[in-house]
């Protein structure tokens, strides 16, 4: 299982690690400006509880994924506006 934290900080990193008990990884987004340093977010990597961020995300795959979510949304777009709005305005 995995557990998903929106914020690390000094008064969760103790129920962070006992939930580490029942969540086989644990992912984090932010964390207290006590508790950013690399030697920390080792010691967590090593206990399974890791930082999500951007800087470890390659920029190809980023722009590959907003390019199909565009794609998609025209996509989505185009059909939701053919099926409701003719629909629509064939009644008026």
């Amino acid at each position: 299982m995995i557990l998903i934290v929106q914020q690390i900080n000094i008064l969760n990193i103790t129920t962070i690690l006992f939930l580490k008990i029942f969540f086989k990884k644990i992912y984090f987004f932010k964390s207290s400006k006590l508790l950013r340093n690399k030697v920390f977010f080792r010691f967590l990597s090593k206990l399974q509880v890791h930082w999500v961020s951007y800087e470890n995300f390659p920029v190809q795959n980023h722009t590959r994924i907003k390019k199909n979510s565009i794609k998609f949304s025209k996509f989505l777009t185009n059909n939701f506006v053919e099926k409701i709005f003719d629909k629509n305005l064939e009644k008026i």
